[in-house]
């Protein structure tokens, strides 16, 4: 039975007291989880340091949602995975929907925030995305593949294996509905497939890849079943700690 992975993004949200209050109402109760699901939750960067000390005795980790290319230099406002990894940060969000969207980041821009990633002992959760008019034009195929042989250009198959790719269908991000569990199971096949032709079949079946596009309690369960699916990234639900917690008591079934 496999460990499923499940991670909350809280995007721009929760003040430092707000975060203290939310790690305070889910620790304890997270507890009972420890070796039957693997939690992490990706904080904002002003909570990351103190979200860090507050589960350094839990099994719980914690995370960045983005970061820049170069560890140090003359780039105001930015943050590396240097001080993520330095504020106790264990994983790094790369190539979000909402920072393609909104902050025009490339393929080339997530290709070098993974490396920094890795450089720092962080593990990259790496976003491959397909829009509605892609689906619909019949190029999730392609596109998946397009991202794939750019975003991990120049990897080894090692490196390949200690990533996690989540994959988000951008018109399931947000909304009130997810995609259908047999069309996610679809791209996660087609993500190994790719995977496999560049890098063969060790690191197509070793690398974690996940589902993130509107994961409830109701319909986690389905995703875990497909065989090509690791866990889920959540969103809105995660902003609560009792949805998430029920979130998570649904995953953990699987490995029970």
């Amino acid at each position: 039975m496999k460990t499923p992975i499940i991670f909350a993004n809280w995007k721009m949200n929760k003040t430092l007291a707000e975060t203290e209050e939310y790690f305070r109402r889910f620790l304890g109760r997270a507890r009972k989880y420890a070796g039957k699901a693997e939690i992490f939750i990706l904080v904002s960067h002003t909570a990351l340091a103190m979200a860090a000390d507050l589960v350094r005795d839990s099994e719980v980790k914690v995370g960045s949602q983005n970061h820049f290319w170069e560890d140090f230099g003359p780039y105001t406002g930015e943050i590396s995975a240097a001080m993520i990894r330095d504020c106790g940060g264990r994983y790094a969000l790369i190539g979000h929907y909402e920072r393609r969207l909104y902050f025009h980041e490339s393929l080339d821009h997530i290709r070098r925030k993974a490396r920094a990633a890795l450089r720092n002992r962080l593990i990259p959760v790496i976003c491959i995305g397909v829009s509605i008019e892609e689906r619909q034009a019949g190029e999730t195929g392609s596109v998946i593949k397009r991202q794939i042989n750019l975003v991990f250009e120049g990897f080894t198959a090692s490196e390949i294996e200690t990533c996690y790719l989540l994959y988000e269908p951008y018109w399931a991000v947000g909304a009130e509905k997810p995609a259908e569990p047999s069309e996610a199971q679809k791209a996660h096949s087609m993500i190994r497939d790719e995977l496999r032709a560049g890098f063969g079949k060790q690191a197509a079946r070793d690398v974690k890849v996940l589902y993130g596009g509107s994961v409830r309690r109701d319909h986690v369960l389905e995703f875990l079943a497909q065989p090509d699916i690791d866990g889920a990234g959540v969103g809105r639900a995660g902003l609560d700690p009792d949805s998430f917690l029920e979130i998570i008591e649904a995953a953990a079934s699987v490995a029970a």
